[in-house]
């Protein structure tokens, strides 16, 4: 070889989100009368990644789940599509705490429950929750 090889990176024109074409009707179920969207289909982080697109930056958003480990995947994948996409600050997005079989046991499972309701009370008056996670008793 003669002379320096020299690596070239061309950005690739990639399309953006917004051309994913049920993404629109998703923001318009959403914003309707209902405030509710089902998306179904998508799998792995595609999922968060339609769901941040679509989180409303001004309101408060409640993503349900089937389980904890999939909510603690979706809380990661949420913060940092979120925040890529410019929607919500990582922040803001928290995780609620998830019940469990024995809420009316002990005290510790009374404290879970008075957290919870404190995290809904701010939602439901539009201000931001703490960033934290309520302890597991």
């Amino acid at each position: 070889m003669s002379g320096s090889a020299v690596a070239t990176l061309a950005a690739a024109s990639l399309p953006t989100l917004d051309a994913w074409g049920d993404l629109a009707p998703a923001r318009a179920a959403l914003s309707g009368a209902s405030g509710r969207v089902r998306l179904e289909g998508l799998w792995g982080s595609a999922a968060s990644l339609a769901l941040a697109a679509l989180l409303p930056p001004g309101r408060p958003a409640i993503v349900a789940v089937a389980d904890e480990p999939t909510a603690l995947r979706a809380l990661d994948d949420l913060r940092a599509f979120a925040g890529a996409l410019g929607r919500k600050a990582p922040a803001e997005i928290v995780l609620l705490p998830v019940p469990h079989a024995a809420l009316w046991r002990d005290a510790g499972a009374r404290e879970e429950d008075a957290g919870r309701a404190g995290i809904l009370g701010r939602l439901l008056r539009g201000s931001t929750p703490p960033n934290s996670q309520a302890a597991r008793m």
